[in-house]
């Protein structure tokens, strides 16, 4: 098994294993207030967070945190929600709230997937932005910050 691959996958137990102690007031729900997503050039997102091929929902949501990781000024929270609406159907969310960005304040990301045969596939990736004080919208959004 490859680094990337052990260290993603000892992220996820972890995850799972803090799942339990979250809050039952966390927002689960993917309509409410998701609004309309910017839709993302699939290779360009590819690109961005250095996805290998082949990764599951809970793998591609981990190494876009880790991207993340590095960029700690200003964080104030990540999550990671992933639904399954159905068997071969996955939708996530990764939200990263406090970017050390002067225009925006907080980014979300949702992707849907699908499984054919044994490989996840991208259908869609859309982004919103919550933008900082006097920089644009403060409620989510897919419009750009100023």
């Amino acid at each position: 098994m490859s680094y990337h691959r052990l260290h993603g996958f000892a992220l996820l137990m972890l995850c799972l294993a803090l799942l339990p102690a979250c809050s039952s007031e966390m927002e689960f729900s993917f309509e409410a207030g998701s609004g309309e997503y910017q839709p993302l050039d699939e290779a360009e997102f590819v690109a961005r967070f250095d996805l290998l091929p082949d990764l599951d929902p809970a793998e591609i949501g981990i190494q876009m945190l880790q991207g993340y990781r590095l960029e700690t000024e200003g964080r104030r929270g990540e999550s990671l929600v992933i639904r399954y609406p159905e068997p071969d159907q996955a939708e996530l969310r990764v939200t990263v709230e406090g970017l050390g960005d002067d225009s925006i304040q907080d980014q979300r990301y949702r992707i849907e997937m699908t499984r054919s045969e044994a490989n996840w596939q991208i259908e869609s990736i859309g982004i919103q932005v919550r933008c900082r004080a006097e920089r644009g919208h403060q409620n989510w959004s897919p419009d750009p910050c100023l």
